[in-house]
């Protein structure tokens, strides 16, 4: 009898754990572990994209700032040395326009004129004069 017993047992236990088993979606259990693992995986990557976006993004501004600030001095030097080269132009050209305007005069000079060709040359020197600084104020504008 102990023996039918332990069979009836056994058998009611194999019985319930069949049953409890087969009723339970075994497929059901595996995709939820699967989507919560996936769902932790794109968690995870997303987060290491979004980071590094982040860090470039800091990257690229620094870079952008360290370029203006290059290009800024870069700028300021080309500026400083137009100025150089235009002051030195305009001396240089000053210097040339003397030097027409005195050997004109001299020969000028050497020739004898009347008093009406003198006052005609006079008014030339004038007008030359007036042209010469419209030209430099123009030149240093």
């Amino acid at each position: 009898m102990k023996r039918f017993i332990t069979i009836a047992l056994v058998t009611g236990a194999l019985l319930i754990s069949v049953t409890s088993f087969a009723s339970s979606d075994g497929g059901q259990i595996l995709k939820g572990w699967y989507d919560r693992a996936f769902g932790y995986v794109v968690e995870e990557a997303v987060s290491e994209f979004l980071t590094g976006v982040i860090g470039l993004n800091r990257t690229i501004s620094q870079e952008k700032k360290e370029q203006m600030d290059e290009a800024e001095d870069e700028l300021g030097k080309f500026s400083l040395l137009k100025t150089e080269n235009s002051v030195t132009e305009m001396q240089r050209y000053q210097q040339q326009y003397i030097e027409v305007a005195n050997k004109t005069e001299e020969k000028l000079k050497k020739q004898n004129l009347t008093a009406e060709k003198n006052k005609e040359i006079s008014n030339l020197e004038s007008e030359l004069e007036d042209d010469v600084e419209a030209i430099l104020k123009e030149l240093l504008q």
